[in-house]
């Protein structure tokens, strides 16, 4: 269960998402797929394409063709027009990757941040030619990974420095 605070959070980065989902030029590259592969004209709403990746879901095929050519296309256009919709998809799993790590992070807006970069970072990096099935499950394991990677740097930092900070704390301040 999130609390208050994280509730805030994730519901503020969730109408900035679908802002950015009503944009003229991710509706005109949502279109585009549309007419350039035949894939998408079976998913005709955002949501249709969402629900596609969900768990338990019988189309295979599509969802590792829906996403390859959605990955193709994010990681070749520079201003990353199609990403919003790429966020919206895998909403659900970014959800359940913070809500399994808050627990272990002082700060849960720099947590939800991080997973957001790092879900960017593997998305556009993601290897298509070399692992072009799963997609979904690689994207959601590669972004825990480095999440989980972060925590563990950032707990390293703080138990370090947390002598020091302790010792700061006692000196008394010049007069």
């Amino acid at each position: 269960m999130l609390t208050h605070g994280c509730r805030a959070l994730v519901a503020q980065y969730r109408r900035d998402l679908e802002a950015e989902l009503q944009r003229r030029e991710v509706g005109q590259g949502i279109e585009r797929l549309r007419e350039t592969y035949p894939v998408f004209a079976r998913y005709p709403s955002v949501e249709t394409l969402t629900a596609l990746v969900r768990p338990r879901n019988p189309a295979y095929e599509d969802k590792d063709t829906v996403l390859g050519i959605l990955l193709g296309q994010i990681q070749t256009d520079k201003a990353r027009t199609l990403f919003p919709l790429l966020n919206r998809i895998f909403w659900g799993s970014l959800l359940s990757i913070f809500g399994r790590k808050r627990r272990d992070c002082p700060n849960p807006a720099d947590l939800f941040s991080r997973i957001l970069v790092e879900f960017v970072q593997v998305a556009v990096t993601y290897p298509l030619a070399r692992r072009p099935r799963k997609i979904d499950a690689n994207l959601y394991l590669d972004t825990w990974k480095k999440v989980t990677a972060w925590q563990r740097e950032e707990a390293q930092y703080r138990e370090q420095y947390e002598p020091l900070r302790t010792c700061m704390k006692t000196l008394k301040p010049p007069v």
